[in-house]
């Protein structure tokens, strides 16, 4: 059972690597002849950042959600590493291991699905700067770099 989770690891990796490769080559072939503007900023749809956005594009053949595909799978990899070592903690019996891997478990998927949520009224220090916050759980943050890297990992898998 070690050697099938060592290889969940190794394969996923891998998997997801290629994935991300072969939308990069498609994104390559579908729009790397155009010159890009640097001089506005636009944004990414909203179906760039969601499961089922991502599918859709699947279906259409877009370069994008498959880099998006090798993303997904790159975070699923490890969550399926976790699953499957407490599977091998329940056939073992081992009762301590089973509640450790459950709380890990836990925690993970708490965080991915349910610890980050868009705060809509903005704090004192942000409203002097017109800056939406995050709000994770009950802090605030500053809409900044970690806080949007933080976003866009959890918008990715809802």
């Amino acid at each position: 059972m070690q050697q099938l989770i060592g290889q969940v690891l190794r394969y996923g990796v891998l998997i997801a690597g290629c994935v991300a490769i072969i939308g990069g080559i498609l994104y390559l072939w579908q729009k790397g002849t155009g010159i890009p503007n640097y001089v506005h900023f636009n944004g990414e749809p909203a179906g760039y950042t969601s499961l089922t956005g991502i599918i859709k594009g699947l279906a259409q053949g877009s370069a994008t959600e498959i880099i998006q595909l090798g993303v997904v799978i790159l975070i699923a990899t490890p969550i399926i590493r976790i699953v499957f070592s407490l599977f091998s903690f329940i056939l073992e019996r081992d009762k301590l291991y089973v509640i450790i891997t459950s709380i890990v478990l836990c925690i993970i998927l708490f965080s991915m699905f349910g610890g980050l949520s868009i705060y809509s009224k903005k704090n004192k220090s942000a409203k002097k700067k017109n800056i939406q916050c995050l709000k994770i759980s009950r802090y605030k943050i500053p809409h900044g770099i970690y806080s949007t890297h933080i976003f866009m990992f959890n918008s990715v898998l809802v």
